[in-house]
């Protein structure tokens, strides 16, 4: 069964409309990213380019983040080693936590069939919290 992948619009990620009936009086804007890569390759390839990566932490780190690698065994491959770069799994799993805690990101492993699922779920979870606190 072939992964479907819905792309969202940035305001279908980021607004909740006003419902008066929920009391919400107004439309409300989350801000909040979310990066997805193909697979441990594809994260391998942009850690490689260091100074395009850090950019794209940089700017991403302003708002909460996380990155999601759609390889559900890709945390495994970087500790054996198991991928097509020559970059050694203790190097590579050095830069990726590094970089974790330097731009305040989490790396999450997922199948690409849930990608969806955790985007809505990361997004909804993310508004209720905010909503609870008064921030909105």
């Amino acid at each position: 069964m072939p992964a479907f992948h819905y792309r969202y619009s940035e305001s279908e990620l980021k607004k909740i409309l006003q419902n008066l009936e929920m009391g919400l009086t107004r439309d409300i804007y989350l801000t909040a990213d979310v990066e997805r890569k193909n697979g441990i390759d594809e994260l391998l390839e942009s850690i490689k380019d260091r100074t395009r990566f850090e950019n794209e932490l940089i700017r991403a780190s302003k708002h909460p983040f996380v990155l999601i690698v759609e390889d559900v065994e890709g945390y495994q491959k970087i500790l054996n080693g198991t991928y097509r770069s020559k970059y050694e799994p203790k190097s590579l799993l050095g830069s990726l936590k590094t970089f974790e805690v330097r731009y305040r990101f989490s790396a999450v492993f997922i199948n690409p069939m849930t990608t969806g699922n955790y985007i809505y779920h990361h997004f909804l979870y993310m508004a209720r919290e905010l909503l609870r606190k008064g921030y909105m």
